[in-house]
């Protein structure tokens, strides 16, 4: 049996390779052997075939089909998480991966994730926000842990929080508006996802160090995922000719839920978490829409669009999310407001005098 697979494998994986990056799509039996065999199955076909993904489109057209072959034959919340955590690390493989920016390889793995989720929901009965959720939390996980054994600093892990955080984000928005549905659901629970990832992540030991530290500290961590994430919106909405200040409050909302749910969850102050999310949040707007955004997958032309009008979505989305997750967890309402309130108005004003915008 395990020969039959090999072969069958090998033969599946050298069309796949063969085709272009608007094609990439899985056949039945080569969705049947994810399915039976998750990562395992994934790095088969890619390792027995010699596959490489020459662009970053490459791999997100691959990761959605992945994700997708998975779904349809379980929708399991677990399996969506144990899929994204253990196939990350297969892909993201220099040898595989032809110039490909590693944080560009994070944001196209990301949306792929995000993409797939939605694809797949058409013939599944999943919950589409939680699974985007699960899956944005653990590709934040994932990806920290990966680059963290290979000795990065801490400025180079929040770049990777915002890299996926924006992949997350900006992918959800890009399959909801192929698929013509409403993407506020789904990019709140994005945002959301990477903020919890990123606050998790910032609890656990550093295993690669000679010392006791952490990772990463948790609000440089939520601050970058925040941004991301409010990046990925208003890119996404821009380029799909959706509501921009719409997305960006999702997006403010479930990085701020997200901050304080998993705040609560580590024991660390929740104030100090949800002001770095909004910060986080207005940083991301007014670098993406002033064209200094730091990731590379999406590039947008918004002259036309105004800065002021996105920050003040932003302030609210994280009010919003403040207030909800405050009433959710049973913390001060009035303290969490005041903190998003501040983390928006100074994240903005940094953010524009060092653009000089």
């Amino acid at each position: 049996m395990r020969f039959y697979y090999l072969t069958l494998t090998l033969l599946l994986a050298f069309k796949l390779s063969a085709q272009t990056s608007d094609a990439i799509e899985l056949n039945l039996d080569q969705k049947a052997l994810i399915q039976s065999q998750g990562a395992t199955g994934i790095s088969s076909i890619i390792e027995e075939s010699g596959m490489s993904f020459t662009s970053s489109r490459d791999l997100e057209d691959f990761i959605s089909e992945v994700i997708s072959a998975q779904l349809s034959g379980s929708s399991s919340i677990d399996d969506i998480a144990k899929l994204t955590t253990e196939t990350l690390p297969v892909v993201l493989n220099a040898d595989i991966l032809e110039n490909i920016d590693s944080n560009l390889a994070l944001e196209a793995f990301a949306a792929g994730i995000s993409k797939g989720i939605i694809i797949a929901s058409n013939d599944s009965n999943i919950d589409i926000a939680q699974a985007i959720e699960t899956s944005s939390f653990s590709a934040i996980v994932a990806a920290v842990e990966l680059i963290t054994a290979s000795n990065a600093t801490e400025i180079e892990i929040s770049q990777a929080i915002e890299a996926a955080s924006s992949g997350s984000t900006a992918g959800a928005i890009e399959a909801s508006v192929d698929a013509g549905v409403d993407a506020t659901d789904s990019v709140e629970a994005a945002s959301a996802g990477s903020a919890a990832g990123a606050i998790y992540v910032s609890s656990l030991p550093n295993k690669f160090a000679t010392s006791e530290e952490s990772i990463i500290n948790p609000t440089l961590a939520v601050e970058a995922s925040s941004s991301g994430s409010a990046e990925g919106a208003v890119e996404a909405s821009i380029l799909g000719s959706i509501d921009v200040a719409d997305s960006v409050e999702a997006a403010s909302s479930g990085s701020a839920a997200g901050a304080i749910e998993a705040s609560m969850n580590i024991g660390i102050d929740t104030a100090d978490s949800v002001e770095a999310a909004s910060s986080g949040s207005s940083q991301g707007v007014v670098e993406s829409i002033s064209g200094n955004g730091a990731n590379s997958r999406l590039v947008i032309v918004s002259d036309d669009f105004d800065v002021a009008v996105a920050v003040q979505a932003a302030s609210a989305g994280s009010a919003q999310g403040a207030v909800e997750a405050s009433v959710s967890t049973d913390i001060d309402v009035d303290v969490a407001v005041q903190a998003a309130s501040a983390g928006s108005t100074v994240g903005a004003i940094e953010t524009a005098i060092d653009l000089g915008v």
